[in-house]
């Protein structure tokens, strides 16, 4: 079942990546021309502040809306350009073969004809020009935009009523010597009127942050006056804003540009997309249990979070902690995906795992494959090799069937296909393995009974330290009822036969239950599969802390007093987090209040705790040293103070080198600094009093530092 619901969700992310291509592709373009060995293309497509166009041609990559290249010698080049969104997650790309020419062998690409002109309320005066040094015998014809031509180098226009009109002049001109004729058309927009032009241009940038926060930049060329309307209701002013949306959803943002006269305006609207504020957070930890065997712990801010995984070598797997055999060495992308309880918020999280291994050769090394008088049970037998140095392990379909190993195994295989049954060989003595696959076919189960419309199927209910379980009752004494309980990586661990049962549980965990509903009258069945996650002991990671002091300047100084944690989240309620176990101090911008949240998990990643404590800070400006006033200001701030393993530095003004000396003078730990904070470590430094020096181009600045380990 496994295989098929992964072979499902590949085919949905094929599917949906070709999509958005496609769609990619049908909305953007590019356009070019070619100046003798020259290429100019510029990207067609809508504006759009999202996306990146990137060019390779020739072995070389370039960046921006346009490409200007010139290649070495005449011939067909493919150019191509690759679109990619960083707000809605899609990339494509567009090539096309592009033939360039010298200018000896195609005397017309020097042949590059242009017009200038001047208004005079509607009175235009056009000037043409052939784009050569010297050129006779050139002919201009021109096209006004209102349906009139005319002709002739140096034109005059009258038109009736202001507008905006598109001018086309076309020239020839013939090669001397030759038969060969050029023709040149070039276009440009004019604007006529007898009023003061009003030719603001302007241009909006978005800038998507967290939380729903969106910075626009807008600019212009005479703009002086900004207004916008959010879409939402709101308003706001300014060339530079910042606006935090409440609520997803899809909002029209518009910013009106005004000159110092407000009568010649523009107005630009884009449209912006709020999403649902992804707030989950975790990740994975592994363990090498050797032989190519690893565990896997994943853990969540979310404790109904649902956990896949992906091994790196076309296995995946479900559950909280997946155990994964590797059959041949190498370094494999891990990710595990994290879906919270709500299926809203979804975040991936991969890692490197190195697999080393050392094959051993052994040609008559091998196993059975035995089937049962029961349908899909099978026995394995791997060969005995005398040896006490070898150890045995079994896969089925890249799943570790047991931790136990053995040279004997009898396996339920759970559905009709095809299983790839794998004996993996581990000599001790000689730090080797070898691996030995064999593929078995199951057809034996029957087609399962349609039973959707009878309400078949089952409750369970953990009752601390049993699990109740209890089938729907079909009313049908054909019908007979039996559970299976397995692993997450679905081995069977026990199977119990009747409607209803109550099944003590030694160890927490996930796990999934099957119940499987036969019908002797019938001969057909049908199987009803649920997660049960069973947690009947409280957690051993404690969660806790205090905050020991808020700095003026916005920094709130923490102790970490979690019991039996393994591992740590902090949650500083501005979007920021952390893992470290002691961060000791966090540095916020802005004053507010904020809520403090630690989650930890125990060591085996299957529980947690969390605890959160609201503070105020206030970043006072008045805190902040004058430039009358720095030098009698003590500028730096030690905690804790005494400190013992680390401590934290936190500093006003240009500093850019730490000192720590002993009562003798001695220096004892240096480093370089940038910003207004820094750790210092202190656990190889004995007990006692030191002096802490900053230097910058603000001078020298000192302070006392106390290390003291308690015994």
């Amino acid at each position: 079942m496994k295989f098929k619901y992964s072979l499902l969700i590949a085919c949905f992310a094929l599917l949906f990546g070709k999509n958005h291509e496609l769609k990619a592709q049908n909305q953007y373009g590019w356009t070019f021309r070619t100046e003798c060995l020259t290429v100019l293309a510029s990207n067609s497509g809508k504006p759009d502040s999202c996306l990146t166009v990137t060019w390779q041609t020739a072995g070389s990559t370039f960046s921006g809306n346009s490409l200007t290249y010139k290649f070495p010698a005449r011939g067909t080049y493919q150019i191509c350009m690759k679109l990619k969104s960083k707000c809605k997650t899609w990339d494509t790309i567009i090539c096309k073969a592009v033939t360039v020419d010298t200018c000896a062998t195609n005397p017309c690409l020097n042949f590059k004809p242009d017009f200038t002109w001047k208004t005079d309320c509607r009175t235009v005066r056009f000037l043409a020009t052939s784009g050569m040094s010297s050129a006779t015998g050139v002919t201009y014809s021109w096209t006004w935009g209102d349906g009139s031509t005319g002709s002739g180098a140096n034109p005059t226009k009258q038109y009736v009523k202001d507008g905006v009109y598109k001018v086309c002049l076309k020239a020839s001109w013939k090669i001397p010597g030759t038969n060969t004729v050029c023709n040149k058309e070039i276009c440009k927009e004019i604007k006529v009127g007898c009023n003061n032009p009003c030719n603001i241009k302007g241009e909006l940038k978005i800038t998507y942050g967290t939380g729903g926060q969106i910075k626009f930049d807008a600019s212009s060329n005479t703009g002086f006056y900004y207004t916008w309307t959010f879409g939402d209701g709101s308003t706001g002013s300014g060339q530079s804003v910042t606006k935090w949306y409440k609520k997803p959803g899809t909002y029209d943002v518009c910013v009106r540009i005004c000159d110092k006269t407000q009568k010649c305006c523009t107005t630009i609207c884009r449209k912006v997309v709020i999403e649902e504020p992804c707030r989950l957070q975790g990740g994975f930890s592994f363990k090498n249990t050797g032989s190519g065997s690893f565990s896997f712990n994943g853990y969540s801010s979310d404790k109904g979070a649902s956990y896949s995984w992906s091994f790196g070598d076309g296995t995946s797997g479900t559950g909280l902690n997946p155990k994964k055999t590797y059959l041949r060495s190498g370094t494999y992308n891990v990710c595990v995906t994290i879906t919270s309880a709500d299926k809203r918020c979804k975040i991936t999280i991969c890692k490197k795992v190195v697999v080393e291994s050392k094959r051993c050769s052994w040609s008559q090394a091998g196993f059975n494959i035995t089937s049962t008088s029961t349908c899909a049970v099978v026995k394995l037998e791997a060969y005995n090799l005398l040896d006490t140095c070898i150890s045995y392990q079994w896969t089925i379909n890249g799943a570790l069937v047991d931790n136990v190993g053995g040279r004997l195994k009898t396996v339920t295989l759970p559905q009709n296909g095809t299983y790839t049954i794998c004996l993996k060989l581990i000599n001790k003595c000689r730090n080797c393995d070898t691996v030995i696959c064999k593929s078995v076919n199951v057809s034996c189960y029957k087609s399962p009974c349609n039973w959707a419309k009878r309400g078949a199927g089952f409750t369970a209910n953990v009752k601390c330290p049993n699990l109740l379980l209890e089938g729907n009752n079909l009313n049908s004494g054909c019908v007979k009822y039996s559970y299976t309980i397995s692993n997450m990586n679905n081995v069977p661990l026990a199977t119990f036969n009747g409607r209803v049962q109550s099944i003590g549980f030694n160890n927490n965990g996930d796990y999934n239950v099957c119940l499987k509903l036969t019908d002797t009258c019938l001969k057909c069945d049908t199987i009803i599969c649920k997660k049960v996650t069973v947690n009947c002991t409280p957690c051993k990671a404690v969660a806790k802390f205090r905050v020991d002091s808020v700095s003026k300047k916005g920094i709130v100084y923490v102790t970490n007093q979690s019991t039996g944690a393994f591992t740590y989240l902090w949650n500083w309620g501005d979007t920021t987090t952390s893992s470290l176990r002691s961060p000791i101090y966090k540095v916020y911008k802005y004053s507010g209040s904020r809520n403090i949240c630690l989650t930890v998990w125990d060591t085996a990643g299957k529980c947690s705790t969390t605890f959160c404590i609201t503070v105020q800070v206030i970043k006072s400006r008045s805190s902040e040293p004058s430039a009358q006033t720095t030098g009698s200001l003590n500028r730096i701030e030690v905690y804790p103070n005494p400190a013992d393993q680390t401590t934290a530095v936190v500093w006003n003004g240009a500093f850019t080198k730490l000192s720590v000396y002993s009562t003798s003078g001695m220096l004892v730990y240096q480093k370089n600094v940038t910003g207004n904070h820094t750790d210092v470590p202190t656990a190889d430094l004995p007990t006692g009093i030191y002096t802490l020096q900053l230097q910058g181009v603000d001078g020298k600045q000192t302070s006392r530092l106390l290390v003291n380990r308690n015994p």
